[in-house]
């Protein structure tokens, strides 16, 4: 006999924040831009080359729109340089690691997560407590991580181009609702808290 105690995540602490949003927004002046951005190591399994290849597409009928890449890795050098070979180096941005990823996530109009290879994909779990619109790897994430309507699951082998028309179909999708989000993350097993109290109960009886 086995129970399942999943990799909860703290759903709180990642919910949106419209003050921190706004705070990062005009900092970097992306008032009125659309912001795509991705959190995780710059790294071949990431796929943030494709991720750059995405956006060179999709910002050429949406010039209002920025790539954001959040996190450090050994890939950070070549993927600079793609950027200035595309001429994006205005459009990109490489923000470091970070340690307020909830800020982030609310500063993003979408997240997007191309990964080559991929466990659980805890960072999509994390967009998807902040509501965001996400498209990720077909056949990479396990589908088991999606918990919101406006998740999409996307081939690699589709393309670039392919990519960025999907992102312009699902680009006016709205973030969906806290309350929501809570509710389907504690059906599902991955609220810390609630996984927390029934771990708690097994082990004093």
């Amino acid at each position: 006999k086995a129970i399942v105690i999943h990799n909860a995540i703290d759903v709180e602490r990642m919910r949106f924040d419209e003050q921190k949003r706004n705070a990062i927004r005009e900092k970097y002046g992306w008032t009125d831009k659309y912001v795509l951005g991705n959190v995780g190591r710059l790294h071949f399994q990431k796929n943030q080359t494709f991720a750059i290849e995405v956006f060179e597409q999709f910002h050429k009928t949406n010039p209002k729109s920025v790539l954001v890449l959040v996190g450090r890795g050994e890939d950070e050098q070549m993927l600079k340089d793609n950027v200035a070979k595309v001429e994006l180096n205005g459009s990109v941005f490489f923000v470091g690691v970070q340690s307020n990823i909830q800020a982030w996530l609310s500063a993003f109009d979408l997240f997007l997560f191309p990964s080559r290879f991929e466990g659980l994909g805890i960072e999509a779990l994390e967009a998807q407590v902040n509501g965001l619109t996400t498209i990720s790897s077909k056949k990479v994430i396990p589908e088991e991580v999606k918990m919101n309507d406006n998740f999409y699951f996307f081939d690699l082998e589709a393309g670039a181009e392919a990519w960025s028309r999907q992102i312009e179909e699902i680009k006016s999708v709205e973030r969906v609702d806290y309350r929501e989000v809570k509710d389907r993350f504690v059906e599902n097993g991955y609220d810390i808290a609630t996984e927390t109290g029934k771990l708690e109960k097994l082990l004093l009886g």
